[in-house]
């Protein structure tokens, strides 16, 4: 083999390896740190049994382009409970269900209902009103921060690494993790939304806690490991985290990633 011959196969050969590295998946990393003011959460409660649910869910949506994520943080939790009238929600849980119940009963109400709405730990029955929402969340943002989170996320095709640092010096604080999926759409066969499609977003897809966080100096370390479901886009999936006291079901601090920034 002549020696110009040999230059052009070991070329050819470096440029097949790297390509060939190119392809190889690669881990896509991120850190989020919770801001000093207080962020708020909009939780909503919700199914895709309920024929009143898709107004509240495209508002939900709509509140998450019109906030930054150091302002609000919203997240959707399916409930099981409406499963038996017809159809059966795929992003139900029945921890869900027992949230709400819990939320519910923390704010003094005896039944639950759906669409319903919580934020930072209190419910919002007027949610539809203009402006009702911006004025809780800029009153949330002008307090300080009682808790801090800071999230840490790597992921290497469904396989997610997250550690979460609590702080707070809030006795009986609890921590969450939750993983969210925007620009679901899901078309309806049964039940009180038949022949409907419906576009979700900011719905829970993991969930994670609580986790019990001491209230010393040196804050509480949650490290796991996640599978993604199949069905997820990984582009469309955020992280959210949030601290909230057990006692009375107010959220202390909330953080979340922008979608696709960790997966």
């Amino acid at each position: 083999m002549q020696a110009t011959s040999r230059r052009q196969t070991l070329a050819a050969g470096w440029v097949f390896i790297a390509t060939s590295l190119m392809a190889l998946p690669v881990a896509a990393a991120c850190i989020k740190q919770s801001p000093a003011h207080r962020v708020a959460l909009l939780e909503l409660y919700t199914s895709e049994g309920c024929d009143s649910c898709p107004p509240a869910n495209e508002w939900l949506g709509a509140q998450a382009k019109q906030f930054s994520a150091d302002q609000l943080v919203p997240i959707a939790l399916h409930v099981d409970y409406w499963d038996y009238i017809g159809w059966k929600d795929r992003f139900a849980s029945p921890v869900f269900g027992q949230r709400h119940r819990a939320t519910a009963n923390a704010n003094g109400g005896r039944t639950v209902y759906t669409p319903e709405f919580f934020i930072s730990g209190g419910e919002a029955r007027d949610w539809r009103q203009n402006g009702a929402l911006a004025q809780r969340v800029k009153a949330a943002n002008s307090q300080a921060a009682t808790a801090n989170i800071r999230l840490e996320a790597n992921t290497q095709g469904r396989q997610t690494s997250i550690k979460a640092q609590f702080k707070t010096a809030t006795a009986g604080a609890q921590g969450y993790i939750a993983i969210l999926e925007d620009k679901l759409v899901t078309p309806i066969g049964s039940g009180e939304n038949k022949g409907a499609t419906l576009k979700e977003e900011r719905v829970v897809r993991q969930w994670l806690g609580p986790y019990v966080l001491g209230n010393d100096a040196a804050g509480t370390v949650i490290e796991r490991t996640v599978t993604l479901p199949n069905d997820s886009v990984l582009k469309n999936l955020s992280l959210a985290s949030f601290v909230q006291q057990a006692s009375n079901g107010a959220v202390l601090q909330a953080t979340s990633t922008v979608a696709g920034e960790c997966f």
